[in-house]
């Protein structure tokens, strides 16, 4: 990592713990291990691109991304301004790490506008509730891939937030017309 990037990453994470910004990036390694499990066809947006982690791993696996955000900042990879809930486009697939404050609603999003495959980075917890017990009925997973190590969202030489290694995440994917119970495999 160059010491510009150690920089950017050093103002974000300030940003975060002093601003309330809701930035995790999705780790190298989390999009690999996801390219193992499922291929995608045609073209991806990524909505909540910000730095760009997903979108980078996607582009060097010569997929075609469109990568967007509502932020405006310096260090939003391709697209800035959007806001992906008010966007009319449809897309065949999509895959983010939505912001979790406004997660429901950015995977009601997708949904809506995608015509295959949508894949999300959450929380494991992000299963649980009573309103998202019948948000899943109605729109069913495919997949969901837990990850058996769990991520690492931040560089190694950064001031992590206090309890972060106790935090599990999960691959949330669904398939337009799949209608089943969910399976469930785990990403090592």
């Amino acid at each position: 990592m160059t010491e510009w990037e150690k920089i950017q990453w050093n103002q974000i994470a300030w940003r975060k713990r002093n601003d309330g910004i809701d930035f995790y990036q999705t780790p190298e390694r989390c999009v690999e291990k996801l390219l193992e499990k499922i291929q995608f066809l045609w073209n991806i947006l990524e909505p909540c691109s910000w730095a760009g982690a997903i979108s980078k791993i996607l582009e060097k696996k010569w997929y075609s991304i469109i990568s967007q955000d509502i932020r405006t900042d310096d260090w939003v990879y391709w697209t800035k301004w959007i806001n992906f809930l008010e966007c009319n486009c449809v897309f065949d697939n999509i895959v983010t790490n939505p912001p979790y404050f406004i997660a429901k609603e950015i995977v009601q999003k997708s949904l809506d506008i995608s015509k295959d495959k949508v894949c999300m980075f959450l929380k494991l917890s992000f299963l649980e509730s009573i309103d998202r017990y019948k948000f899943f009925k109605d729109t069913p997973l495919k997949y969901v891939f837990v990850f058996s190590k769990r991520p690492q969202l931040y560089p190694e030489w950064i001031e992590k937030p206090k309890n972060w290694w106790t935090i599990a995440y999960a691959r949330y994917i669904r398939e337009k017309w799949y209608e089943w119970s969910p399976m469930i495999d785990w990403i090592r």
